[in-house]
């Protein structure tokens, strides 16, 4: 038998595919006997209230908890379905806008980094 590893990149949530999110897990799933690593390779969260460069979209302020939780269920279903598999994380620059604003604007915050 041989090893597997799986790879996600630029999910950019809240702007990502559900679709082809749940078609990824579905592939984990039936290959969960193989797969012994997973790596979430970088801007899985887009974080677009936080950007400096584009303009905000005042309709986004709201959606970071929600963001995070969506985030949060796709990590606990990579949990469930392989419970045993290395998961690695690799920040992106758009997660990197979260560092950044909690080191400039709520440092009492910091724990959470």
């Amino acid at each position: 038998m041989y090893e597997m590893a799986v790879i996600a990149s630029d999910l950019q949530i809240p702007f990502h595919n559900s679709r082809a999110v749940n078609t990824w897990l579905k592939f984990i799933d039936a290959n969960k006997d193989k797969i012994t690593t997973v790596v979430l390779n970088g801007d899985i969260l887009d974080f677009p209230y936080l950007s400096l460069k584009f303009l905000r979209d005042p309709a986004y302020r709201l959606r970071m908890q929600k963001d995070i939780a969506s985030f949060q269920t796709i990590r606990e279903n990579l949990d469930y379905i392989v419970p045993k598999a290395e998961k690695h994380y690799i920040m992106g620059n758009h997660e990197e806008r979260w560092i950044k604003y909690v080191q400039s604007n709520a440092d009492e915050m910091a724990w959470l980094l």
